[in-house]
């Protein structure tokens, strides 16, 4: 004897199992407590990351939150080591420390240890767009 299944609508709830707003409850998918826990999750997960990043820059190391700056005026360049050490050289000595470190003066501006020129960092290009995607930003 097999006994019948009870229908889904009877066993089931959707409301009772899941994250959809509740139009009693006043809970709306961005406040719900998975959200939030996951939201906490990840600004401590980004507080983290900042402190990794202020401790590699103070151990020497490169951080890679910028772009590797080159002098246009000396050639004094950065390079990071295969052991991520932040390093500078001159080109004909790549891979060479110099020792000498770029200082930066504000925000995205440095001054060239070597011959005081002011670097500006380059900031990343944005990845060109293909037709199809151009298109549909338009509409």
């Amino acid at each position: 004897m097999s006994a019948k299944p009870e229908s889904r609508s009877a066993a089931f709830t959707p409301l009772q199992h899941s994250n959809i707003r509740n139009p009693g409850s006043g809970l709306t998918p961005a406040t719900t407590p998975t959200v939030k826990r996951a939201l906490e999750s990840l600004r401590s997960l980004a507080g983290q990351l900042v402190a990794l990043q202020a401790e590699a820059r103070a151990l020497g190391l490169f951080a890679n939150d910028r772009e590797l700056l080159a002098c246009p005026c000396c050639g004094l360049a950065e390079d990071v080591t295969c052991t991520g050490l932040l390093i500078t050289c001159r080109l004909p000595a790549l891979g060479e420390d110099t020792g000498l470190r770029f200082e930066e003066i504000k925000a995205g501006k440095f001054r060239c240890p070597q011959c005081g020129g002011i670097v500006a960092e380059t900031p990343e290009k944005p990845a060109t767009k293909t037709k199809r995607a151009k298109k549909r930003l338009r509409k």
